[in-house]
């Protein structure tokens, strides 16, 4: 009786301890996963100018439905687990010759907008963002050409961002405001890479890089108050928290 009960107490014991060894593998393995898909999205745009593959504009049809976000720059491949380590290795020359033609793509759709745009708050927001990344490019140019000459700009960038041409003002604007917001995040995403895991030796692009997370966000905060108040919640793709971490309210208000 008393080695029954001393096997039961052993069997007992192990299961527990086989559950709990069950449960913290099953939290470290989701660790490791939320942690590889966090830099993936980042490490693809850069992957192309390490090498890797060579992608041109996205192509799409003329039609409203075609140009919806998550078709343009959402893919993914078997090089996701390489390039999340890739990540984490971003260098000051990576970044300026990434963010060159980023910044630009947002400049270019913002002058697009300005060519069709209705409601003075979008006018306003375009102008902002055409004024401060222009200069922000001027910088980022002249640093890569005098610290980083054997670093051309990235020329293979694939745009993040849906034309506008063609787009009655009321669709232009969403899509704007649908597509700038995912903009900014990749920016925003880029810039605290840099400055948590890459190390920059200059102050100057550092300080670029904070200021580039701290006005974006806001930004991002802006275009999310605008989305909310204009579009019903079946217009886009504005659900759950702002940058701020704040609930959005997508009804009508």
């Amino acid at each position: 009786m008393i080695h029954t009960d001393r096997r039961d107490t052993a069997a007992s014991t192990s299961r527990k301890t086989g559950s709990s060894s069950g449960r913290s593998m099953v939290r470290l393995l989701g660790l490791v996963a939320l942690v590889l898909l966090a830099g993936a999205a980042t490490a693809a745009a850069f992957g192309g100018h390490r090498g890797g593959h060579h992608g041109g504009p996205p192509a799409w049809d003329d039609d409203f439905e075609s140009r919806r976000p998550g078709r343009l720059h959402g893919m993914v491949d078997e090089r996701w687990d390489d390039e999340a380590r890739r990540a984490t290795e971003l260098t000051e020359a990576e970044f300026l010759a990434h963010m060159i033609p980023h910044h630009q793509e947002a400049v270019d759709r913002s002058r697009e907008l300005l060519n069709v745009a209705e409601r003075q708050e979008v006018v306003e927001l375009a102008e902002s963002i055409i004024a401060e990344q222009s200069r922000e490019i001027e910088q980022m140019q002249a640093w890569l050409a005098e610290r980083y000459p054997d670093t051309p700009v990235q020329e293979d960038y694939t745009p993040m961002m849906r034309s506008l041409d063609g787009l009655r003002p009321e669709v232009a604007e969403r899509v704007f405001l649908e597509d700038m917001r995912r903009h900014h995040m990749h920016a925003v995403r880029n810039a605290r890479m840099l400055l948590r895991f890459g190390d920059p030796e200059h102050d100057d692009i550092a300080e670029l890089a904070e200021t580039i997370v701290t006005s974006q966000l806001e930004e991002m905060e802006h275009m999310a108050e605008l989305y909310d108040e204009w579009y019903r919640p079946d217009a886009g793709f504005f659900s759950g928290r702002g940058p701020a971490g704040r609930r959005h309210h997508m009804g009508p208000r």
